[in-house]
């Protein structure tokens, strides 16, 4: 049985939704990191870093949201979620699934951390000017590229899309500015996938 370590508005939606998207079976556990939990004895046994998500599959454990995502995707979803493994259109799917977590992802995170998960005291308003200069020229790549097609691979939904529109999900107001991106977060957080991994 697969089981999900989980807390809401984390990275750990994305790997609920996925899941959803997958239609298995799957067990929720409930991690209450915004007070602490992540820290109990107990969940550190399962990822010493105290970080949701976390999978386990029996006596497979994976952290970071990414390879969990890769994982899923390659032992439930079969092909309708990614391409052909070995083809061209996997490595582009490996390049977007990469392009999230390591290059677009970064800059987000100093913008969130710095406008309102820190405490006030540790708040710098330096670096979230520093992190939207790194950010504009980042998410201009990826409207160019999303501005001809429905999806990041083209015609076809994948896990990549999971990851990249969750993810731009961080900044909206950015994408006042990227009228085809907002479209592309609002049709996919449509998908009753993504509405189930929200109850």
């Amino acid at each position: 049985m697969l089981t999900l370590y989980y807390t809401p508005k984390t990275r750990a939606q994305r790997i609920r939704w996925l899941l959803e998207e997958c239609h298995v079976q799957y067990h929720l556990v409930n991690i209450d990191l915004f007070n602490g939990e992540g820290y109990s004895a107990e969940y550190l046994k399962v990822n010493p870093l105290g970080y949701v998500p976390t999978l386990t599959d029996n006596d497979v454990t994976i952290s970071e949201s990414g390879a969990i995502a890769q994982y899923i995707t390659q032992q439930y979803a079969a092909s309708h979620l990614q391409p052909e493994i070995g083809t061209a259109d996997y490595m582009k799917f490996l390049q977007w699934l990469y392009f999230t977590t390591s290059t677009l992802e970064p800059p987000l995170w100093e913008i969130q951390l710095h406008s309102w998960i820190l405490p006030k005291e540790k708040r710098n308003r330096s670096a979230i000017e520093i992190a939207n200069d790194r950010y504009d020229p980042i998410v201009k790549v990826v409207n160019d590229e999303l501005s001809n097609k429905p999806y990041i691979l083209g015609d076809t939904f994948s896990t990549a899309d999971i990851l990249l529109s969750s993810t731009l999900a961080w900044h909206k107001k950015s994408l006042k500015k990227y009228p085809v991106l907002a479209d592309y977060v609002e049709k996919l957080f449509n998908r009753p996938a993504y509405i189930e991994a929200l109850s």
